[in-house]
């Protein structure tokens, strides 16, 4: 193993060693994936997004920012379940930020094709929150707090964004498995 894989060490070019942070590290060792989702959701509509870990004993980091044109609802919920792929009427592709790297996750990103209510898809809210009406009205803004969380192996999450009026809304995802 090398020592930027070992301790976050990284060569400046110059024979010196210099320490990077954990997470800054990841990208450089090829674990570190971003993907993001953007839908137009409609008046009154709650837009769900869909994310499914595989099944393995990596852990997945993951952090997400959502961004709307206007305030929204958003919240968290574990354990959601897909009863077929036909439901995700979007999946987006998570690529390495280290564009180097070969290594490629088993994460699953989309859209759930209905909103006809989270009971549908199960599962326990664990976060909710409101976003504030951004100054500017029709800019993207950031609705999140950058929070990590550890997620389990092979489980199911939705993050439902509520909408009063015609939104864009988009969810930027960063993480890492290690």
């Amino acid at each position: 193993m090398s020592l930027e894989t070992v301790a976050g060490l990284v060569a400046d070019g110059y024979n010196n060693w210099k320490s990077i942070d954990s997470v800054h590290n990841k990208v450089h060792i090829g674990s570190m994936y971003t993907v993001n989702v953007s839908t137009t959701a409609a008046a009154g509509s709650t837009v769900l997004f869909y994310i499914q870990t595989p099944n393995t004993t990596v852990q997945t980091h993951f952090i997400a920012q959502i961004n709307s044109s206007i305030a929204t609802i958003t919240s968290y919920f574990t354990n959601g379940t897909v009863s077929s792929s036909s439901q995700i009427s979007y999946v987006k592709t998570a690529y390495n930020m280290n564009r180097n790297s070969a290594n490629t996750t088993g994460m699953i990103f989309g859209t759930i094709a209905t909103s006809s209510g989270f009971s549908t898809y199960g599962g326990t809210i664990y976060e909710q929150y409101q976003s504030q009406m951004p100054a500017y009205v029709g800019a993207i803004m950031s609705g999140a707090a950058y929070t990590e969380w550890m997620l389990d192996y092979n489980t199911g999450y939705v993050i439902g964004v509520t909408c009063p009026t015609t939104a864009a809304v988009q969810i930027n995802v960063k993480y890492y498995e290690a």
